[in-house]
């Protein structure tokens, strides 16, 4: 393969022996670290200062200074579980799990299972070490969090699109690596990616359920973390002016939260449902809204290690809108507010695991 292909990707969490987040600090990713990635694109980032000067003759002390740097990497990847079997250690983990530490989650092992939930009020952040080969250079990534967004598209993997930032690197030439995506002795293990057919789609009471010759079936599920990732600067620490890459919420101070887009088809006409969808995006409110747990979840895969759950804690409607599906079928588009489970004091809007 032409050099300009191989793009290796390794991924690791910042964490001392202890388990501790150490934020900046390279965790050396190993070759059973790799990811199978789609579309990279890894950039180098920077601000370069000029001096508007008033005169025709350019010399070299007029030109400006490179300021402000930083790294930056979006990619894609299916989402697959853990590929060795029943996950019987907490050193075993899904491809994603750094990934989604990265944007915001810390994951917890228990009883073959990994639960990956969000740290209240934002702290307990963790990063993670990104490498990435490209044209014969390192792109090594430190201090790196980020968002993701998530596509369940019916006869497809769920697809999982990943942005991240990160402290600044100078890349460094460096000999192309050859991943190992099987021993898993570091933890992952890669898998096929299970495709969105039979796999469970629990949204009451927002989605009917209907049998042959029936209409209303979801057509594609979108979940968008909508992180905010921004670059606190400062002169008392770091060495590149950005001296960390923080969190600080989902959506913006007027419009926040997770957000969660389904298209759909039109129910029934017959089963006097075809307004449904409108009255509860006008009600909004009680028991249109739906914090019952168990409920508005999507279940993808089967097998020991591979069963990959998204549990959102509620759901408010905030836009609606007419579509046309494949074959000219009547849906529509609904977007919603994730919520957490009512009376919850921990941050559940969404809770991810593995088993």
């Amino acid at each position: 393969m032409p050099l300009d292909r191989i793009q290796p990707i390794y991924c690791d969490t910042e964490v001392d022996g202890a388990g501790a987040s150490t934020y900046g600090t390279d965790a050396v990713p190993a070759l059973t670290d790799a990811l199978v990635v789609m579309n990279p694109e890894i950039k180098v980032d920077s601000t370069v200062i000029n001096r508007k000067m008033r005169s025709q003759l350019l010399r070299p002390m007029y030109t400006g200074v490179v300021g402000q740097k930083s790294m930056s990497a979006t990619f894609e990847t299916f989402m697959a579980g853990y590929g060795g079997g029943a996950i019987d250690a907490n050193t075993k983990f899904p491809a994603f799990h750094h990934l989604l530490q990265s944007c915001g989650f810390v994951g917890d092992f228990a009883v073959a299972t990994w639960t990956y939930t969000m740290p209240d009020a934002g702290w307990g952040q963790l990063s993670s070490t990104i490498y990435a080969y490209k044209h014969g250079l390192l792109y090594k990534m430190v201090g790196t969090r980020g968002n993701a967004a998530w596509t369940f598209q019916a006869g497809q993997p769920c697809r999982a699109a990943w942005s991240m930032n990160s402290l600044f690197t100078a890349p460094a030439a460096a000999a192309e690596t050859i991943p190992d995506y099987t021993t898993g002795t570091t933890g992952l293990i890669d898998s096929s990616p299970p495709i969105c057919v039979g796999s469970v789609m629990d949204f009451t009471p927002y989605a009917n359920a209907p049998t042959i010759g029936q209409f209303g079936l979801i057509d594609s599920v979108t979940i968008d973390l909508r992180n905010q990732v921004i670059p606190r600067m400062g002169t008392n620490f770091g060495s590149t002016d950005v001296s960390e890459w923080l969190i600080t919420g989902h959506g913006t101070d007027d419009d926040d939260g997770i957000l969660v887009s389904m298209d759909l088809e039109v129910p029934d006409m017959g089963a006097g449902e075809e307004a449904a969808w409108w009255n509860r995006f006008f009600a909004a409110a009680g028991p249109e809204i739906d914090r019952t747990v168990g409920d508005l979840n999507i279940t993808v895969g089967a097998g020991a290690g591979k069963v990959m759950v998204w549990q959102l804690g509620g759901l408010a409607p905030l836009t609606i809108e007419d579509i046309t599906l494949d074959g000219g079928r009547l849906g529509h588009r609904v977007t919603f507010k994730a919520l957490g489970t009512d009376g919850s004091t921990g941050e559940d809007d969404l809770v991810i695991t593995c088993t």
